[in-house]
């Protein structure tokens, strides 16, 4: 298991997802996993940005 420092950086935008209404839970669900040495499901994978 990776130790996670929290930078000033990620904790403003942590902190600004969860007042645009993003689920803690869900964060979390990720940053432990990331942590834990596992990969990510499908759904939280890096993708190519679609549109104009």
């Amino acid at each position: 298991m990776y130790n996670l420092e929290y930078t000033t950086r990620f904790k403003m935008q942590y902190k600004l997802a969860l007042k645009r209404g993003w689920k803690e839970a869900l964060i979390q669900n990720v940053i432990i996993t990331i942590a834990s040495k596992k990969p990510l499901p499908a759904k939280h994978r890096p993708h190519k940005l679609t549109g104009d």
